[in-house]
């Protein structure tokens, strides 16, 4: 079977308009996963081979198509809780606007250009890694050049 290649710098709409292709190429997600913890269950995914649950609130995500290097990525997390099915539980914020390469220790691990580590939990005060927590929604959306 051969693999046929489409050519165009620019993708038009017939009412939308039109954008770059530098912008679909540099600026959409390369990988994403819906993790319900409780269930223990990927709910979707892209770019994804597999995803260990390392702990209670701790995920490391294997990417199927790796990245350029261990640098060239940024990783964004958010959670959804199971208590109200919102991002805040009991007043405090869960999961985070935040990026998450690491785990909820504040212990470093060393990331690879094939996979990322990232959890959820409530948000400690000033000094403190707050607590590690499973729920029914941890996104995590990875951008970044693919190798």
């Amino acid at each position: 079977m051969a693999l046929g290649k489409i050519k165009a710098d620019t993708l038009e709409h017939s009412t939308a308009g039109t954008v770059d292709t530098q912008y679909v190429v540099n600026g959409s997600a390369k990988h994403f996963v819906r993790y319900n913890a409780i269930a223990q269950n990927t709910e979707t995914s892209l770019n994804q081979s597999s995803l260990t649950d390392t702990a209670t609130g701790n995920f490391s995500s294997n990417f199927t198509n790796a990245y350029n290097s261990a640098s060239d990525k940024a990783t964004f997390v958010n959670s959804f809780n199971s208590i109200n099915n919102t991002s805040r539980s009991f007043g405090t914020l869960v999961g985070g606007i935040g990026i998450l390469e690491g785990n909820m220790t504040g212990t470093f691990i060393p990331q690879s250009a094939s996979l990322v580590n990232f959890g959820s939990g409530t948000l400690g005060d000033a000094g403190t890694h707050g607590d590690r927590k499973d729920y029914i929604a941890t996104y995590c959306m990875t951008l970044g050049d693919l190798a």
